[in-house]
């Protein structure tokens, strides 16, 4: 495993001679209006709506229609809608987005004057060793993945980038996949 870091838009499209996966963190509320998945929105907004109608099945009626390009399909899913479970969901022709359920809630709570941050660094590792089962198969059928990450559970998640980083390692440090991580701007979250 690579780990790099670059200034730019995730979401921009980038030329490579493999696929392009982007992962990022959802909560396990439903929730999605705020931090990254804007940007999401403003490219892929079907990919929201797949995770919506995830979170919420029957009761979340989706606003896009499936087209004959395949885009706004929902590719699948781990399992059900809890922690550590994984959804991907193809943005465009080059590129998947994976959808890591690895923060319990929305906000940062305070109890007795204690910080209480959203993140489940355990849901995380669970999601991307998911995310590593299903790129070893992709190796397997010589279709690997470059994977492209924003400081995913570090912004309104609360959690903290070397802890993150760690758990990166740990799951993907005996690979050959290449991991890069985008900032907006120089220091990230």
């Amino acid at each position: 495993m690579k780990i790099s870091y670059v200034i730019g838009d995730i979401t921009e499209t980038v030329k490579r001679d493999k696929p392009r996966c982007i992962g990022h963190c959802v909560n396990n509320q439903g929730g999605w209006g705020s931090g990254f998945v804007l940007s999401l929105d403003k490219k892929w907004p079907h990919i929201g709506d797949w995770y919506r109608y995830w979170a919420w099945g029957k009761d979340f009626k989706p606003f896009f229609k499936e087209d004959d390009t395949g885009y706004g399909m929902k590719e699948g899913m781990t399992g059900e809608f809890e922690l550590g479970q994984v959804q991907w969901v193809k943005a465009d022709e080059n590129t998947t987005v994976f959808n890591i359920v690895g923060q319990h809630r929305t906000g940062i709570r305070e109890i007795a004057g204690i910080r209480i941050p959203p993140v489940d660094y355990r849901s995380l590792r669970e999601g991307f060793a998911r995310i590593k089962e299903f790129y070893l198969k992709s190796v397997k059928q010589d279709n690997a993945f470059d994977l492209d990450l924003v400081r995913l559970g570090c912004g309104l998640a609360g959690g903290k980038w070397s802890e993150i980083e760690k758990i990166l390692d740990e799951v993907f440090g005996d690979t050959l996949m290449d991991i890069t991580v985008y900032d907006f701007e120089p220091g990230g979250n």
